[in-house]
């Protein structure tokens, strides 16, 4: 299908000269260039020119309803594209700029709506890094460039990263040497009355906090920025992204709670015969007996992680693993973009240091189970208990299934966002991590239990659980009446289920 005959060109990160001017000839006339930035490589394509873009779209794989980022060379540049530059916006470009930080405007009528996926905001930033700087004024044009990577992969820090995803589909990579930062940039919302982050970045939160005071964070963004259903509203916010090929494990929490959690997975993993990578920090790498274990930096330093990151989860998919453990970190500073990233890239998740883990299972995590987390999730906060991480799961489900319209429409009248849940099947590491596992049926229960007979004494059908009798009948294909019925039959279930959590009643009083 592709057939480019892709170049390579050489430059000085420091000193970029006349080789420049050739990959800058190309982005006028409507070619795509993949091109080095502080934060990591993008691939470009000239901004107002709609059939440039379409064809970047088609060479990354990338949805059209992911918006890219336009990339300017001067703050001047900057005009034309917008509607309007406010006080804050011009500020922000003042301290910030350039640098990691993409600001969202309001779209002038010059940037053709595919940039911004039919959006009417377009996010805009000026990279800090001399060949980006250049190549984008020598084209004297402005460029929009997500990173440049087959989409879903791990972000590209190195001109060899572009080639092994991208050769043959673009027609050009300047290469300018590793990328820094290593983490995309930070995009900041000012449409509205306060800042929000819509993906965290180059540009801490506190760093803006510090210079602007008030700053929101989008929800989802602590999850990993998957929480939307429909167009995203900044590149980055809604497809999992930086993923590897083989499937990557998360474990969170405290440091020596996450070398244990690994240590246990490992043996249980190597019991099964399968090959695991480990992704680990520096001071805990030595602790894993592992088929591989790959570095991201220093615990006490998230920008060398971030830096890093990317890199590493190359590196260590390139030795074909059978599965990935990463290690995570803290969310303060950068660790909150290093975080944002690797759950993103993970296809599961565990609480190392949760003091209790409660497990909800239905038949396919598309109605009842997924509801029933998120209207848990928001009993334990009204009711001030921490401690706990909800999970929900499908005996039968279709992995990234999303929630059905009835669920979403359903929990989304008691204030709550079931848009971005994508269905999981019911695996043996999430019956292994579970304190407590709840099923809506007793049916449901007996598979559990067929299939893992150790989660005997855990497992436990809701209402029967709670002192009440019957199964939550599935609600799926009914219409709007009885998936609100439903949802509210859970999470009266739920309220008693709290109270035995916190210790007021006992099981079935």
């Amino acid at each position: 299908m592709y057939k480019v005959k892709t170049r390579l060109f050489m430059t000085d990160p420091l000193n970029p000269g006349p080789e420049l001017d050739e990959p800058a000839r190309l982005l006028r006339d409507g070619g795509l260039v993949a091109f080095p930035t502080e934060t990591v490589y993008g691939l470009g394509a000239a901004a107002r020119d709609a059939r440039a873009i379409h064809r970047m779209y088609e060479a990354k794989g990338r949805p059209a309803d992911n918006p890219t980022i336009v990339h300017v060379s001067s703050p001047g540049d900057v005009e034309p594209l917008v509607q309007q530059v406010k006080p804050v916006h011009a500020r922000l470009i003042e301290r910030f700029w350039p640098g990691p930080l993409t600001l969202i405007f309001n779209r002038s009528s010059r940037v053709p709506p595919v940039v911004s996926s039919g959006l009417d905001t377009v996010a805009v930033r000026m990279p800090r890094h001399r060949v980006a700087l250049e190549l984008i004024a020598r084209a004297s044009v402005p460029v929009a460039a997500p990173s440049a990577n087959l989409s879903g992969r791990p972000s590209p820090t190195t001109a060899r990263h572009v080639l092994d995803d991208l050769d043959g589909r673009i027609d050009a990579v300047v290469d300018g040497g590793p990328a820094g930062v290593g983490v995309e940039s930070t995009v900041l919302d000012l449409t509205g009355q306060v800042p929000v982050i819509l993906r965290p970045g180059g540009v801490t939160r506190e760093a803006l906090q510090e210079f602007l005071g008030e700053v929101e964070v989008a929800p989802g963004i602590l999850e990993g920025g998957a929480g939307y259903w429909g167009v995203p509203a900044s590149p980055g916010m809604k497809y999992r992204h930086y993923a590897p090929r083989a499937e990557l494990w998360l474990v969170e929490g405290p440091r020596e709670a996450q070398v244990a959690r690994i240590k246990k997975i490992l043996r249980d993993l190597h019991a099964k015969g399968l090959k695991v990578g480990v992704l680990a920090h520096r001071e805990t790498a030595h602790s894993y007996d592992a088929f591989q274990v790959v570095t991201m930096g220093s615990w006490d330093r998230p920008d060398e992680v971030a830096s890093q990151l990317f890199a590493a989860l190359r590196q260590i998919d390139a030795s074909c693993p059978d599965m990935i453990v990463a290690e995570g970190m803290v969310t303060s500073g950068m660790g909150l973009a290093v975080m944002n990233r690797l759950r993103k890239a993970a296809t599961r998740r565990c609480n190392a240091g949760a003091s209790r883990v409660v497990l909800l299972v239905c038949t396919g995590n598309t109605c009842r189970s997924s509801m029933a987390q998120v209207i848990l999730e928001r009993i334990l906060q009204e009711r001030g208990l921490a401690g706990y991480t909800l999970v929900s799961a499908g005996v039968s489900a279709f992995d990234g299934t999303p929630a059905t319209a009835g669920a979403v429409s359903a929990v989304a009248e008691m204030g709550l966002d079931l848009s971005g849940h994508r269905a999981r099947r019911l695996q043996w590491d999430m019956v292994d991590w579970a304190d407590l596992i709840i099923t809506m049926t007793a049916e449901q229960r007996d598979r559990v239990l067929q299939q893992f007979p150790e989660a005997r004494g855990k497992t436990h059908v809701l209402r029967e659980y709670v002192g009440l009798s019957g199964d939550v009948q599935d609600p799926w294909s009914s219409d709007a009446e009885t998936y609100r019925r439903t949802a509210q039959e859970i999470r009266s279930a739920l309220e008693r289920l709290v109270d035995i959590l916190a210790g007021e009643t006992g099981p079935g009083g």
